[in-house]
């Protein structure tokens, strides 16, 4: 494998009162263990934790887009994450991993089915939107199934995926478009985008850090990436 392959690993601190996003957060980092079906976690998780280390407050729910225990080993990444955190935590991922829906989606909003591993139940295809693709929803840590469904569907208000994760992966796209651009250290300036990539202070980070980006921790959302 590459050495030089990079990870990006982004959050959304999105507030549910407000319905809007408060905060983001991302670092660009080294990865040395190949993509192997099944172990995303051991890939993935080291920059999505260096990215929650930039979080100036401790969240009350994690989302995370992949697996929780609708997975052949029970124990995708937000089930991982969750443990490691030690926070309540749903695995909403985009297609099926492993396991059969009990039965036909309907095309409306709200139409589930749960998903069957093994004779036991370990997640849901859920429709997020009416004649859209579902989305598969399963407990990380320390929640139900039934109250991660219905964190799903109260953050999936416009669009298939929740707003929490719609968010991240437009701020994750921000930044592999720059490094397309820029291919190599130094990136230059960010002006095209309200925020910068900047090297992290070197006593702070492990040496795979190479950039951390944010919002600022509180910053007004109105200035932060908006995917539209």
């Amino acid at each position: 494998m590459n050495h030089h392959e990079l990870a990006i690993g982004a959050i959304a601190l999105w507030s549910v009162p407000q319905q809007q996003l408060t905060g983001w957060w991302a670092v660009v980092q080294h990865i040395h263990i190949p993509y192997i079906p099944g172990y995303l976690a051991f890939r993935e998780m080291p920059p999505l934790l260096n990215a929650l280390k930039l979080c100036p407050v401790r969240p009350d729910l994690l989302m995370v887009d992949g697996q929780g225990i609708a997975h052949p080993r029970h124990a995708g990444i937000a089930a991982h994450l969750g443990v490691e955190l030690d926070l309540p935590t749903i695995g909403c991922a985009k297609k099926i991993l492993i396991g059969t829906p009990s039965q036909p989606l309907q095309p409306q909003r709200g139409s589930l089915a749960w998903l069957n591993i093994d004779g036991q139940i370990k997640g849901a295809l859920l429709r997020t939107r009416t004649h859209v693709q579902p989305v598969v929803v399963s407990i990380g840590h320390r929640i139900t199934l039934p109250e991660a469904i219905c964190w799903v569907l109260h953050t999936a208000r416009q669009y298939r995926l929740p707003e929490p994760l719609r968010h991240a992966h437009h701020i994750a796209n921000l930044v592999k478009q720059e490094l397309k651009i820029r291919h190599q250290p130094p990136l230059g300036n960010f002006s095209r985008h309200p925020f910068v990539l900047r090297k992290p202070y070197p006593n702070d980070w492990e040496e795979d850090v190479l950039y951390i980006a944010s919002s600022g921790p509180w910053e007004n959302p109105t200035h932060s990436p908006n995917p539209g």
